[in-house]
């Protein structure tokens, strides 16, 4: 608060607020590139879509750059290493993608990495300072070398070490037949339904990956089915909400809303196989093929070499979502869940994508590396 400002409220109405000391510049690439992708919430319950709520998403492709330029006001009395601990904690959080920008956060979305960082002093009491600021561009002057070296250093604090997750677990699994995530073809020669695929420049064009929309949506809904069984009262929805997140279907309804603390990556598929499958719609009364009902697919397969990486990151609890557990008693209730969801996803008993009912989205475990707390199996 006193890094980025904050309005105190106090007795009376009166308020009373202090400047952010922490001046952020917009910032611009110089290449633009833009994906649009398809989405549909599902309803629970019956697993498939629901009424009116289709829609399209623009986002920044993957190797978009910028620049990022940042001021930070030290005023005579403030404590100097105190502010450079916390802005270097805060960047540096940003850098391991710990802090993500932009919407769907949590789903894998806006997670930044950086190439360098560029540190500058500037004594404003004295003239020559002064003009220095004045006549500083940060970005038309070469900047040094120091991909390797901390931003604690550059500033000249000591360290500060990032809170670990409560629990953590990168998977590997293998693809037991094929996986659809649907999306718009590209070309109007496509098939009618293909793979998700994203721009990635480590692949230097597009990859078909697994996006963490998807599999945050099938394990909502598995987590929701678990917790209604086990639990008492047989209704786990508001244990569910506080991992998942609590998004309001109703214009009136007045519940507190909170982002999911499950945070899902979006992973690359390592070398599918991409075959285009040809079906019709069968009439179920004659039992031959519906008239104009011929389709195309084109569906990730499992080969030899493929492999789907699985990324899944409990956050803390914040004060809002923890206000019925000030003692962290449900974060075991919550781990277990997710190993339980883990085990489904091992064993092939819970398909992610589209077309589970044909037999696509289903995988199989091969190695885990689970993280609770300190310990690491």
């Amino acid at each position: 608060q006193r890094l980025f400002g904050d309005v105190y409220f106090m007795e009376g109405g009166e308020s009373r607020s202090e400047e952010s000391m922490v001046i952020i510049d917009d910032a611009f690439s110089a290449m633009l590139a833009v994906e649009l992708r398809d989405g549909v919430a599902i309803d629970p319950t019956t697993r498939t879509a629901e009424d009116d709520k289709k829609f399209d998403i623009e986002l920044l492709a993957a190797g978009t750059t910028f620049d990022l330029s940042l001021e930070l006001l030290i005023r005579e009395g403030d404590n100097r290493t105190e502010f450079l601990q916390a802005l270097a904690l805060g960047l540096t959080a940003l850098a391991q993608g710990e802090i993500r920008l932009g919407k769907r956060k949590r789903r894998g979305f806006g997670q930044c990495a950086v190439d360098n960082w560029n540190v500058q002093r500037f004594n404003m009491k004295s003239p020559e300072g002064m003009v220095a600021w004045l006549c500083y561009d940060a970005f038309s002057e070469p900047s040094p070398s120091v991909e390797n070296q901390s931003l604690f250093a550059l500033l000249d604090v000591p360290q500060i070490d990032l809170l670990k997750p409560i629990f953590r677990l990168d998977a590997t699994f293998r693809l037991d037949g094929s996986l659809l995530i649907r999306s718009a073809p590209e070309k109007s020669s496509s098939p009618d339904n293909v793979h998700l695929q994203s721009y990635r420049p480590e692949n230097k064009g597009h990859a078909s990956v697994l996006s963490g929309t998807s599999l945050g949506g099938a394990l909502r809904a598995r987590a929701l089915r678990i917790v209604n069984t086990v639990k008492a009262n047989g209704d786990g929805t508001q244990f569910v909400n506080n991992l998942f997140g609590y998004r309001s279907n109703e214009k009136n309804d007045s519940t507190p809303l909170w982002a999911s603390r499950l945070w899902v990556d979006e992973t690359v598929i390592q070398e599918p196989v991409r075959l285009v499958q040809s079906r019709v719609k069968i009439d179920r009364f004659t039992g031959g093929s519906f008239p104009g009902a011929l389709f195309s697919e084109e569906a990730a397969f499992g080969g030899q070499q493929t492999k789907v990486k699985i990324q899944l990151t409990l956050g803390r609890a914040t004060n809002r979502t923890n206000e019925k557990n000030p003692d962290g008693s449900n974060d075991d209730a919550e781990i277990g869940l997710l190993l339980m969801l883990l085990k489904d996803l091992w064993t092939g008993d819970l398909p992610i994508g589209g077309e589970s009912s044909i037999g696509r989205g289903r995988l199989c475990g091969e190695s885990v590396t689970i993280q609770i707390r300190d310990k690491v199996w």
